[in-house]
């Protein structure tokens, strides 16, 4: 029973990121879960060999290459807000 709703969470969780094409900080930001228990929901309760997985697969793969140039946005906005006071 209790397996059966964490996989239920990690499916929900999983499809809720591959329909906005967001981060896992965005999406735990939304669900007010941590980052490291939708980790471990992907991780442990998504059944693996499916599409589902294989797609969070990727987007996480991405955003992972991805996160310095966001990271370098994200930095100069926030100088440039600064200097714009």
């Amino acid at each position: 029973m209790l397996s059966e709703c964490l996989q239920h969470r990690a499916q929900v969780l999983a499809e809720m990121l591959i329909e906005q094409q967001t981060t896992i900080r965005e999406l735990a930001k939304e669900t007010g879960l941590s980052k490291s228990l939708i980790h471990k929901a992907f991780q442990e309760h998504l059944p693996k060999n499916t599409e589902l997985y294989a797609m969070v697969h990727r987007l996480l793969r991405f955003n992972r290459k991805i996160a310095p140039f966001r990271g370098g946005h994200s930095t100069s906005r926030i100088h440039r807000a600064k200097w714009q006071r």
